[in-house]
């Protein structure tokens, strides 16, 4: 997609869910390697090594990754003995190869500005990292994100 910079400058002026999808179907390919090599991005492991401190049953635990994106967030969590983790993303290119990693129970296209399809109190645990930012999705989301988790449920 271009260098670290411009790859930043360009997702953080994204304009609205049509203009991320797009941004993100076309950057599905590279995007692994230009975040975790190019811009040395290390939160999904940050955030599931917090989320695995903060449940200890977590082999049971069912996980909502909310702009789960091409999956490095639920690799981390399998890496941390999560085993039921459900993910949910604009980019259907994001998600095809989420689902090509194998840790996802279950893969959504949703656009977090609207409803989600989830049941009410669905999922012990939330966890969504590098997508409540600018140019992708605002605060708007956090009520539907509140809504799906349980009573006490953790957030990450």
């Amino acid at each position: 997609m271009g260098e670290p910079r411009q790859i930043l400058d360009h997702v953080y002026a994204l304009k609205g869910p049509a203009e991320a999808e797009s941004t993100y179907d076309e950057w599905a390919g590279t995007y692994d390697h230009d975040t975790t090599e190019g811009l040395g991005y290390i939160a999904p492991q940050r955030a599931a090594e917090r989320l695995s401190r903060l449940l200890p049953d977590r082999p049971r635990a069912e996980v909502l990754d909310a702009g789960c994106g091409t999956g490095l967030v639920g690799q981390a969590l399998a890496g941390h003995g999560f085993e039921v983790v459900d993910g949910l993303d604009l980019s259907q290119a994001m998600l095809d190869i989420a689902r090509d990693k194998g840790v996802y129970r279950g893969l959504d296209k949703a656009d977090m500005t609207r409803s989600l399809a989830a049941e009410d109190d669905s999922y012990d645990a939330v966890i969504c990292v590098g997508t409540l930012t600018e140019g992708h999705v605002g605060p708007e989301a956090i009520d539907e994100l509140v809504r799906v988790a349980r009573p006490g449920a953790p957030w990450s």
